[in-house]
């Protein structure tokens, strides 16, 4: 009860199988997550029917190499029975042998919610992007230690440098003003103290 209410709890279902032998035994938790009807016969078409047309490629070479008797570890989207698509991460490792064949135990997880955030996360960063390297102002980053970490395109535009001589040289001494250098050095010291 209590391994059941963990598996809900973190969405990651078990298994057990036997590839050569096409016997698969999952959890309820691992078949919640692929959305098998409870009597549905777990099998590695049923399993394949799952995936997503564009990750069957590398599916089938984990499956080949499972039946070779090689762990696996991977990342892959299903298409539910809904239309949904899901993220899960596959884990299996083989724990015996039956007859010599490899017997595999292994770990389904939903890890949906964290790839859409990681999406969101990327686009967000790209508008940034675009929003900070359309304004036409200096921006500047530094590192603690003075050296460039980022400039946006106004600052090679109006240098005439490049990105490689920005991070290369003290271009800020070739831009501003010397008593404004030396103000900047200060602040950074006092950022540095304070961080």
């Amino acid at each position: 009860l209590h391994l059941t209410e963990a598996q809900r709890l973190s969405k990651t279902g078990s298994f057990i199988t036997d590839l050569l032998m096409d016997e698969h035994n999952w959890s309820e938790e691992a078949r919640r997550i692929f959305e098998f009807d409870p009597g549905t016969r777990v099998t590695v078409e049923t399993f394949r029917d799952k995936i997503h047309p564009e990750d069957l490629a590398s599916i089938d070479a984990v499956l080949a190499r499972g039946m070779a008797g090689m762990d696996a570890d991977l990342v892959f989207r299903i298409v539910t029975s809904g239309g949904a698509v899901k993220h899960i991460r596959g884990l299996a490792h083989v724990t015996g042998k039956i007859e010599g064949r490899p017997v595999f135990s292994g770990a389904l997880q939903d890890v949906t919610e964290s790839k859409v955030a990681e999406e969101a996360l990327r686009s967000s960063e790209r508008n940034l992007s675009l929003i900070i390297n359309a304004i036409p102002t200096f921006i500047h980053v530094l590192r603690t230690d003075g050296s460039v970490l980022y400039v946006n395109p106004a600052v090679l535009d109006y240098t005439g440098l490049t990105l490689d001589e920005v991070q290369k040289e003290n271009y800020r001494a070739r831009v501003f003003h010397p008593e404004d250098v030396k103000r900047l050095g200060e602040e950074r010291q006092q950022a540095r103290v304070s961080a």
